[in-house]
C-alpha cells in the first residue's frame, strides 16, 4: 500500500509579495496619470486614478477573502489595451497572475519515491538527501545530510495517530534510501 502525505504550510513571505503589489500597481497608477497629463487624454488619467484608489483600498483592506490584487490588475490590463500599449498590458497580467499565485500557501507532498515542495515553482527532494524527518506538536521537520535545516508549521491538524503513521512512514522511507 502506498501511502501519500499531503500538508499545506504557511507563506511566510506573503507580507512581502502583498507589498511588492502594492507597489508595482502603485506606480503603474502613477504612470497612467503622468501619461494622461502629457498626452492629454483623459482616459489614461482616470484610468490612472482608479487604479490608484483601488490600490489604496487594497492597501487599507487586509482581508484576502476577495483577490483584489487581480481586479486591479485587470484594470491596467484594459488601460494599457486602451492606451495602445498591448504588450505591456499582457507582460503586467502575467506578473500580476504569478504574484496572486506567490502568495497562496504552499503545498508539501511525502510519498514513497520523493518529497515535494510547490507554489508556484515546484521543487522535489529525494530521501537520501535527507537525514531525518519528523512531525511534533504541528511543527515539521527536516533535516538533510548538507546540514541544512527546514522547519516549518502545518496548517493541517492531525490526531496523534496521523502523526505517528507519518513519522512511522517517514522512518521507513529514510532506511529504505540508504
Amino acid at each position: 500500500m502506498e501511502n501519500n502525505f499531503e500538508f499545506e504550510i504557511p507563506n511566510v513571505r506573503r507580507k512581502q509579495i502583498r507589498l511588492f503589489e502594492n507597489l508595482i500597481l502603485f506606480l503603474n497608477g502613477l504612470s497612467f496619470i503622468l501619461f494622461g497629463i502629457k498626452s492629454n487624454n483623459k482616459v489614461a488619467t482616470i484610468s490612472g486614478l482608479i487604479i490608484l484608489l483601488l490600490t489604496f483600498i487594497r492597501f487599507l483592506v487586509k482581508n484576502n477573502k476577495y483577490n483584489m490584487a487581480l481586479v486591479v490588475a485587470m484594470v491596467c490590463f484594459a488601460s494599457w489595451i486602451t492606451i495602445g500599449y498591448w504588450w505591456i498590458g499582457i507582460l503586467f497580467l502575467a506578473l500580476s497572475m504569478l504574484g496572486s499565485i506567490s502568495s497562496g500557501n504552499k503545498k508539501i507532498k511525502f510519498d514513497s519515491r520523493q518529497i515535494k515542495l510547490s507554489n508556484p515553482f515546484s521543487k522535489i527532494f529525494n530521501w537520501s538527501q535527507l537525514q531525518n524527518v519528523i512531525l511534533k506538536d504541528g511543527l515539521l521537520t527536516m533535516d538533510f545530510r548538507n546540514n541544512k535545516l527546514l522547519q516549518t508549521p502545518i496548517i493541517n491538524q492531525l490526531s496523534e495517530a496521523e502523526t505517528k503513521q507519518f513519522n512511522d512512514f517517514c522512518n521507513q522511507q529514510l532506511v529504505t534510501s540508504n
